[in-house]
């Protein structure tokens, strides 16, 4: 739910980072921030119901490892991106594809947990 709801909170972002009101930026900022830590949360309930109880603890373990190196490679990555001349809006359309392959990870993962 968070991460499929991300994706156009991001686009939006790209949008107004371009050139909108200091208000429409913070708002725009406040959704995909709300949207990405629900979903970060949310892995905890996920693997409860989608992982054995012998896994769950190193699913959980993992999820929130690979969440964690995101947090400090996605500045890296974004600060990179700027300072070799791409526009912020570029930058934040390309973020949402990336959460639209996330958001079909999850959804595929689910679906292979029903089978």
């Amino acid at each position: 739910m968070f991460i499929s709801a991300v994706r156009p909170f991001v686009a939006a972002l790209g949008w107004v980072i371009g050139g909108g009101s200091t208000w429409a930026l913070l708002g725009t900022a406040f959704l995909p921030g709300t949207c990405v830590t629900g979903g970060q949360m949310s892995v905890i309930a996920l693997a409860t119901v989608l992982y054995p109880p012998g896994m769950r603890s190193t699913v959980v373990g993992w999820a929130l490892g690979i969440g964690r190196l995101g947090g400090i490679a996605g500045p890296l990555i974004v600060g990179s991106a700027l300072g070799a001349g791409f526009l912020p809006r570029d930058v934040f359309f390309a973020l949402a594809v990336v959460l639209v392959v996330a958001s079909i990870s999850v959804l595929m993962l689910e679906r292979r947990s029903r089978a």
